[in-house]
């Protein structure tokens, strides 16, 4: 998701804080201003130039946003709008809006007009201070961070559900040869696979010896922009630096493939079941290995710059995302 500033009232070391972490992350940044803004070389960091006038840049910023991208401003009205599109807007300052602030700051700044217009000295706004700069970086690294991670997570959404998409495609082909009439193309051994697996629902083992979920299946709230949702495709664990990563059923290893950023991918197959095993820095099987129970698949990666140890995991049903608390013991 794109980011766009608010560029005619943006101080000049909140540019230099988007232009590093814009070229850091490689987001597309545009500012929009009614003059020329000079940015440094880059692919990702542009400026567009819009006509003289009132509310000409807001209304450019407006009309491009899309949901889901970021908008820096300290123009209250403008943040309305852009949240109204499902946009998400920060101040210089660092404050998040929503519909709710924003609200109550267009009402605090009626009445500061009012009292403008009544021969009252109101004094304006106090001068852009470190904390204020530290507040701002923060929120933005949050914001790039969550955005990194939605963009992994569809990658590994995507690769699972190809994946998916063959098995089923060859066991679909392997069962018309056998002259079997079976939606998914299952064999005896993998129906009485699957039947087992459904069996122990909520009493599998975890993944990790040791853990904590951190993170669960479905919707999640935003840790930066109160009222902005993300999804959760498994769970996040938390656990120990070079924890043994364990398959939590019987299977076999359908494929191991690696997420840039976030290490090695496994995918094991359980009949018309699968578990994804995704954030490992080392795995100890091969494709194609028939594992038990609570054998060893690999070791978890830690993400040093963020200091966190995690691995994240899923259980599918053919195409069908399940909540893995539902079928680990003792998971909620």
């Amino acid at each position: 998701m794109p980011i766009w500033v608010d560029a005619d009232a943006c101080p000049g070391v909140i540019k230099e804080i988007l232009f590093r972490a814009a070229e850091r992350a490689q987001i597309a940044t545009t500012l929009v201003a009614n003059q020329y803004i000079k940015t440094p070389p880059s692919k990702v960091i542009s400026s567009i130039q819009v006509g003289q006038g009132f509310d000409v840049a807001d209304n450019e910023i407006v009309l491009r946003v899309t949901a889901g991208d970021l908008v820096i401003t300290g123009d209250i009205p403008l943040a309305a709008e852009v949240v109204e599109k499902g946009a998400q807007a920060l101040s210089p300052r660092g404050e998040s809006y929503t519909k709710e602030t924003i609200r109550q700051r267009l009402n605090m700044r009626d009445f500061m007009e009012t009292l403008r217009n009544s021969g009252v000295q109101t004094g304006g706004p106090a001068t852009l201070n470190h904390t204020d700069r530290q507040t701002f970086a923060n929120k933005l690294d949050r914001w790039i961070a969550k955005q990194d991670k939605q963009k992994k997570a569809k990658e590994l959404d995507d690769r699972i559900r190809k994946i998916i998409e063959e098995e089923i495609r060859k066991a679909r082909e392997k069962a018309k040869k056998n002259n079997k009439d079976d939606s998914f193309g299952l064999t005896p051994e993998a129906l009485a696979l699957s039947s087992e697996f459904a069996n122990n629902k909520g009493k599998l083992p975890w993944p990790l010896e040791k853990g904590v979920i951190i993170s669960r299946y479905g919707k999640q709230k935003h840790a930066v922009f109160a009222g902005v949702e993300t999804f959760n495709n498994g769970v996040d664990i938390a656990t120990d630096q070079n924890s043994t990563v364990r398959v939590i059923f019987d299977g076999t290893v359908s494929r191991i493939f690696f997420i840039k950023g976030e290490g090695k991918a496994v995918l094991i197959n359980h009949g018309e079941y699968f578990s994804v095993y995704s954030g490992l820095k080392e795995v100890s099987v091969k494709t194609g290995d028939k594992l038990l129970s609570k054998e060893k698949i690999g070791v978890v990666v830690t993400q040093e710059q963020e200091n966190k140890t995690e691995l994240h995991f899923e259980i599918w049903k053919g195409y069908d995302k399940h909540d893995p608390s539902n079928w680990l013991f003792k998971a909620y």
